[in-house]
């Protein structure tokens, strides 16, 4: 069994090994790590600088002409970096990109793992979450191939666990035969459960409600994907946008999460068509606590979408595809700042200041009550 403990350990250690040596950039902690969907780049956004800024420390494969759709980033425990690049027509199945020495100022990329073409289980056709998982020392994939992506086939939904040699495990898959809503339906982005060490995983349609006869019409839900021993996972509701009422969700595809001192959790959730953010709480015991929308902007254009939560600064930092811009806010919706301005953030990853932090202040900024 993974314990809260033993994923939170792993967790600590790896914040306190990552390095830096690009000029120019303090990393404060909370910098931001995006990948940019405009020129196919992995950047940061430097949280010690005045807003906006963005410095752009590597491009992927080659630049747009190579890249497919490259979205998600994270980190492993050993400092190494991931990126989705998914399809781009049916002629191309997805796949990880792996990245060494993004700091260093000379970093490398490799193939990590790729996808398999005409099966309806197909590994990695479009990676659309990332998350390392710490105690299992594996990364979680959460695969939304889409109709609209791959015509050709019969899109399945999946999630993958993939380990640090490249070998793949299908821990779920969407079931074939369109049960009843609510049902899993185009899987997005996943964040742990930070007392189970199993995970929350947003999927943008799959509700009980219909607004237009099309299960795209349906509103979006955050399920509860639990894993036994063996790395197999079953999905369970945990909140259907149909029972918020008349401020139905759009289409939700950010999620992150954040730990209180007393066991209970935050879910925050972007969606891209209403531009609101919402705040789900999870009780100590893991049962739903409410809802309720902190942010919505008109004037952010559609594109919310990733979401992270930051706990060095305790904030939320999200992007808006729309206008091409990064921004930050508190947790209660409050105080808006743009943090870069020109890029299309389809990843986004916090990190502390590198190297400058030890085990003992992390768990502190980690495990203690924050304020503002």
């Amino acid at each position: 069994m993974i314990t809260p403990v033993a994923a939170r350990t792993v967790a600590l250690a790896l914040l306190t090994i990552t390095t830096a040596a690009s000029a120019g950039i303090s990393y404060a902690p909370g910098t931001v790590v995006f990948v940019d969907a405009v020129g196919d780049r992995i950047g940061v956004c430097d949280v010690g600088q005045p807003f906006p800024n963005a410095t752009f420390l590597h491009t992927i494969n080659g630049g747009p002409s190579d890249a497919r759709n490259p979205s998600q980033i994270t980190q492993d425990a050993a400092g190494n970096w991931y990126v989705g690049d998914g399809q781009f027509d049916v002629s191309q199945p997805g796949r990880i990109l792996k990245i060494t020495g993004l700091f260093s100022g000379a970093p490398s990329e490799s193939v990590f793992a790729t996808g398999t073409l005409g099966d309806p289980t197909s590994v990695l056709d479009n990676p659309t979450g990332l998350h390392w998982d710490f105690a299992r020392n594996k990364l979680l994939v959460i695969d939304n191939p889409g109709n609209a992506i791959n015509p050709a086939k019969v899109a399945r939904d999946n999630v993958f666990l993939i380990d640090t040699a490249g070998a793949i495990q299908t821990s779920f898959t969407e079931p074939a035969d369109n049960p009843p809503a609510a049902y899993y339906q185009d899987g997005n982005a996943a964040t742990p459960d930070r007392n189970t060490g199993n995970y929350f995983v947003v999927a943008p349609n799959g509700g009980v409600a219909n607004q237009g006869g099309s299960q795209f019409n349906n509103p979006g839900v955050v399920w509860r994907m639990t894993f036994d021993a063996a790395g197999n996972a079953t999905e369970s509701v945990f909140f259907d946008f149909s029972d918020y009422g008349s401020a139905l969700v759009g289409q939700p595809i950010g999620i992150c999460s954040a730990a209180n001192p007393d066991n209970s959790q935050f879910l925050f959730v972007a969606d891209n068509v209403t531009n609101g953010i919402y705040k789900l709480i999870v009780n100590p015991d893991g049962s739903f606590g409410g809802a309720s929308l902190i942010f919505s902007n008109p004037a952010i254009a559609n594109g919310l979408g990733e979401i992270q939560y930051d706990p060095y600064n305790n904030k939320l930092v999200f992007n808006s595809g729309g206008t091409q811009q990064i921004f930050r806010i508190n947790t209660d919706g409050t105080s808006l700042e743009v943090l870069a301005n020109g890029v299309g953030a389809r990843g986004i990853y916090i990190i502390p200041t590198p190297g400058a932090l030890t085990l003992a202040s992390i768990a502190t900024l980690i495990l203690l009550p924050r304020r503002r």
